[in-house]
């Protein structure tokens, strides 16, 4: 009898490898030492540089960079585009179905609402996140 095979599953969306190109883990290396030195310029350059190198990158990877930029942004008192880019690392995190990405980016949503006076938005954030 002949055997039936099935078609190779693929992995899930958020185990897709990366293209060489398309790791924005140098970037968020440097960005978050420059950012720990205070060195918000030359963070924020280097922040933009790994969203930018991740625009074709699968979803986790493009959360991961989006992420650590909202960071920088936070940090250099841009509360507003710091939001943004973190509603779109969120997005990007459940785009790849990624649990901790989306806790990550939960969390940070939590401190940035809370810290420009939204606690009652911060508490709305805080119920998404799993117990702890």
């Amino acid at each position: 009898l002949p055997t039936l095979s099935m078609p190779p599953e693929e992995p899930p969306k958020s185990r897709r490898s990366i293209a060489p190109g398309q790791s924005s883990a140098p970037e968020r290396r440097h960005g978050m030492e420059a950012l720990s030195k205070g060195d918000l310029a030359e963070a924020l350059t280097a922040l933009r540089k790994g969203v930018e190198k991740t625009k074709s990158a699968p979803p986790m990877e493009r959360a991961r960079a989006k992420l650590a930029h909202a960071v920088g942004l936070f940090a250099s008192g841009q509360e507003h585009e710091a939001l943004l880019e973190g509603l779109e690392a969120l997005a990007r995190a459940r785009e790849a179905e990624d649990p901790r990405g989306e806790e990550a980016c939960v969390r940070f949503l939590a401190k940035v609402s809370e810290s420009v006076g939204k606690p009652e938005l911060a508490l709305k954030w805080r119920e998404l996140l799993p117990p702890s």
